[in-house]
């Protein structure tokens, strides 16, 4: 760890407004995750939070504490 640094922030996916196809290469989003985070926001309504992944069954509290640093609902510009 002491020699190695990271200048860089974490680059976030929108949940809102990704495409299925960058959502899936995500490596800790499995293919059915994805169909439910497009189902979800196409016919329930968009993600308000990232937390709202948890009211999907594939996602639990133990797969999504790793996958949220990597995703958002906000747009770089908020």
């Amino acid at each position: 760890a002491p020699q190695l640094t990271c200048n860089q922030q974490v680059k976030k996916i929108n949940i809102n407004t990704a495409s299925f196809k960058e959502l899936v290469k995500h490596p800790y989003l499995s293919y059915e995750m994805v169909k439910g985070i497009v189902h979800f926001r196409e016919n329930i309504r968009p993600f308000k939070e990232v937390t709202e992944l948890l009211n999907i069954e594939l996602f639990n509290a133990e797969i999504f504490p790793k996958i949220a640093p990597y995703l958002t609902v906000q747009s770089p510009d908020d």
